[in-house]
Formats: C-alpha cells, sequence, structure tokens
C-alpha cells in the first residue's frame, strides 16, 4: 500500500470516528434538552403534562407526549378559549414523534442538532371539498429544528393542489402551489415569513389569482425592534358580470420602526407598484410606477 492509499484510508477512517463521536455527543445533548423541557412544563400552570417521554438511540429517537393545554386567562380571551374547547373537543394533543440526531437531519433542513418531521392529514370533510386531493397525502408537513447554537427554525410545507373546489352546491376551479410559512427562533430574535407561490380561484363568471407574494417580518432585542418586507408579482381579480377587472403587478414594500416608550414607535416604510389597472364596464384606468416613503 502507498503512502497516499494509506493517507486516505487513515483520513475516511478518522472522518469516521469524528462523525460517530459527534452524533453519540448531540444524542446525549438533545436527550438532556428534553428532560429539561419537561421539567419546565411540569411546573407550568397552564399546561397538562400527562405523558412526555424519549427514548434515545444511536442517531435518533422517539418522543411520546400526551400534552393538555389549561390557560388561566380571564375576560375575552377565557371565553375564546371556552369556544375553542366546545367546538375540538379539548385541548389536548397527544402522538409520537420521530427525533434525528445531528450533525446532518436531512428533509431540507441540513445541519442541525436535531430535527423532525410532523405530517397534518387531510379530514375528511376536507377530502370532500377537495375530491381530486390526492390519496392519502398529508395536508402540510412541518418540518423543525434546533441548530448547534440553540436557534429553532420550522418550516411548514402545503402539497400543490389543481382540481375543484366543493361548497355546498356550488364548485369552483382552484390551483394552489408554493404555499408555505417560516418561523426562526435565535435568542431575543425571531423571523417569520409567508410565501404563496400561486392561488387561482375561478368560475364562469369570476376570476381571483395571487401569484408571487412573500411576506416577512423579523423582530429583535426582545420585540423593541420590527422589520416588514412585502413582496407581489401579481394580484388580479375579474367579474364577468359586472365588467369588472383589477390587475396589480410588481408590488414591493418595507418598513421598519423602533419602540422608544411604551406605546410609541417611530420608523420609515417604503412601497412601490409598477402598475394598477381597473376596468370597469367600458372605463378603464390604468397607473403606473407608484412609489410611497413615509417615516415618524
Amino acid at each position: 500500500m502507498n503512502k497516499t492509499a494509506l493517507y486516505s484510508a487513515a483520513t475516511l477512517v478518522v472522518g469516521a470516528l469524528i462523525y460517530l463521536g459527534s452524533v453519540m455527543f448531540i444524542g446525549g445533548q438533545v436527550e438532556s434538552a428534553i428532560r429539561g423541557i419537561e421539567a419546565d412544563m411540569i411546573q407550568s400552570d397552564e399546561l397538562i403534562v400527562h405523558r412526555f417521554e424519549y427514548e434515545s438511540g444511536f442517531g435518533g429517537g422517539m418522543l411520546s407526549y400526551d400534552l393538555e393545554l389549561s390557560p388561566a386567562f380571564d375576560g375575552m380571551a377565557a371565553e375564546l378559549l371556552r369556544e375553542v374547547a366546545a367546538a375540538i373537543g379539548e385541548l389536548r394533543a397527544s402522538g409520537t414523534l420521530d427525533v434525528t440526531h445531528g450533525p446532518w437531519v436531512g428533509d431540507g433542513m441540513g445541519f442541525a442538532a436535531a430535527g423532525t418531521k410532523l405530517e397534518f392529514p387531510v379530514g375528511d370533510e376536507v377530502r370532500q371539498m377537495l375530491p381530486q386531493y390526492p390519496g392519502s397525502a398529508p395536508a402540510a408537513t412541518v418540518y423543525v429544528s434546533v441548530g448547534f447554537t440553540g436557534s429553532a427554525s420550522l418550516r411548514l410545507e402545503t402539497l400543490a393542489y389543481d382540481g375543484r373546489l366543493v361548497m355546498e352546491d356550488e364548485s369552483i376551479s382552484l390551483f394552489t402551489a408554493g404555499v408555505g410559512a417560516d418561523l426562526v427562533l435565535s435568542g431575543d430574535d425571531v423571523g417569520v415569513g409567508f410565501d404563496i407561490g400561486t392561488v387561482e380561484l375561478s368560475d364562469e363568471a369570476t376570476g381571483f389569482l395571487v401569484d408571487g407574494m412573500a411576506l416577512g417580518l423579523e423582530s429583535s432585542n426582545s420585540m423593541s425592534e420590527l422589520a416588514l418586507t412585502f413582496d407581489l408579482d401579481e394580484l388580479s381579480v375579474s367579474d364577468a358580470d359586472s365588467k369588472t377587472q383589477l390587475g396589480v403587478q410588481s408590488l414591493a414594500g418595507s418598513g421598519s420602526s423602533r419602540s422608544f416608550l411604551p406605546a410609541i414607535w417611530l420608523g420609515g416604510n417604503d412601497f412601490t407598484i409598477e402598475r394598477v389597472s381597473l376596468t370597469v364596464d367600458e372605463t378603464a384606468v390604468e397607473a403606473l410606477n407608484i412609489s410611497v416613503s413615509g417615516g415618524i
């Protein structure tokens, strides 16, 4: 065996040992963190922990949970929660989660300390409303990961749909693609994002289209600083009966504000619209390159 082959083999062995060691170390850290979360939940007055157990193995583990929300709210919040509980039976969730230990967790989450995936099934009532929904595909999938520095990321994805939307005696065409959301928690910083690739509704007389919409909200320093961004490629609404059509192309906006005193926010914002058009019967109005800026 020449020196090059020997060095290559030694490098592979060392790399494998380092990876296996990191998996074992991260697994211990994840198990310890879950025990800490369990202790915090048990001490909470607003959460009843019926079960919260983690069985750790090499490279992953199984989390079994049975949690019940019992918030001690008064006034309108308490009334709202009572109505929600009456509608869904109880504020309780139970099940199991397969947790993957890092450093590589996959499923689009990349490198992280741990990650898991939750799938939400389509209910029978929703499936009747969406008769072309594919097989046993979930209504939404949520990917949750925890970074090596303690930051947490959540990504929600929905399946594309191209078919009919049935509501009572009416049926309209529905197409959706690229609808999702993101949540990132890192210390006192929070980032939230909503995305719509395409949503299109139409029947014989009416049409509605949203294409390429993205909304982002970021807060920092314990919610004392806020930043907002908004982008929209196209919005279209049409009604053949009233001969009305509204169109908006390339809308973009951003704003930021900072809290100096309680209930007092100062900041600025900028919005631009490339084109807005409105047609009613035989009258048409069009505006191009609109720009709005302001600040307080």
